[in-house]
């Protein structure tokens, strides 16, 4: 190009806006109408087309492969003495090969982890204290796709919570635990010496052989049991307002850069990762082709 060329703000004015269906493309023509300044505009070059579809939802995740993360919940009262709460995490497993790959929780008091002894290394099952287990053939987890784990607890009676398992929206199991609350503000250590308690990890539960290895995203803690009409409504999966009623953590791990993973729930308990993850560009929901 040569000569000098003068631009001027362009007014756009749009009118009846929809919300686009991210299934669909669409294609907007723009023709430029007249010019001034910078000579006549070729006639093929009158209309320009842009082909473009509404934004995904979730951009960017964390892959946690052995690695592992933790946050420093203090005393915080709204993770203390939990007689309800939902847990809940979006998972791609990489491999599925170990005895157990952990998702998050407290060993030996609630845990989501997948496989354990005598149970497929893919199968989902949810762990208490006193050796309450819950899991069976229903609760298998593929690789190299995305699933929504959800888990609910609320105590029923005396020593008695009924726990529930949904697999991406839907209900696949549901059980007794014989507990009557969890506290997951147990102060945050390596869980070596004497005296150390068992505290909440995200992607590691006691020993290094049991590292999830794959993607997460959108992990949650609720101080309530979501209903499964919560748990199943258009686009949970992937989001949720972070101001929601009893959301006490949110973990989107969309952060792109370094080892924290950013609370967005209004109380600000950041995830610390171990070492820096591999962060990974995706579209979630994904696009139909």
């Amino acid at each position: 190009l040569a000569g000098n060329v003068q631009s001027s703000p362009v007014s756009v004015t749009f009118e009846n806006v929809l919300e686009l269906d991210r299934n669909q493309r669409y294609v907007m023509p723009v023709t430029i109408e007249s010019v001034e300044g910078i000579g006549g505009v070729l006639r093929s070059a009158k209309t320009c087309y842009f082909l473009f579809r509404g934004a995904s939802l979730i951009n960017i995740v964390v892959d946690l492969s052995e690695n592992r993360a933790w946050p420093e919940f203090g005393n915080f009262d709204e993770v203390q003495d939990m007689y309800a709460f939902t847990m809940e995490a979006l998972v791609n497993p990489t491999t599925l090969n170990k005895t157990i790959s952990t998702v998050m929780g407290i060993e030996d008091t609630f845990l989501i982890r997948m496989g354990d002894s005598g149970v497929d290394p893919s199968q989902l099952q949810v762990v208490g204290a006193a050796s309450s287990k819950l899991t069976d053939e229903s609760l298998k987890i593929p690789t190299g796709e995305w699933t929504h784990i959800a888990v609910t607890f609320e105590c029923i009676a005396q020593n008695q919570s009924e726990v529930k398992i949904y697999l991406n929206g839907e209900l696949k199991k549901e059980g007794i635990v014989y507990l009557n609350s969890i506290n997951f503000a147990i102060p945050h250590s390596n869980e070596s010496g004497s005296s150390f308690k068992r505290c909440f990890w995200v992607g590691y539960s006691f020993t290094s052989d049991r590292y999830f290895d794959g993607k997460l995203s959108e992990l949650r803690i609720w101080n309530r049991a979501l209903t499964a009409d919560e748990i199943a409504a258009e686009n949970h999966f992937y989001r949720v307002d972070p101001s929601s009623e009893g959301l006490v953590a949110y973990w989107k791990l969309d952060d792109g850069a370094g080892t924290v993973g950013k609370d967005y729930s209004p109380y600000g308990h950041d995830l610390t990762i171990e070492s820096e993850p591999d962060w990974v560009q995706v579209e979630l929901p994904q696009i139909a082709e």
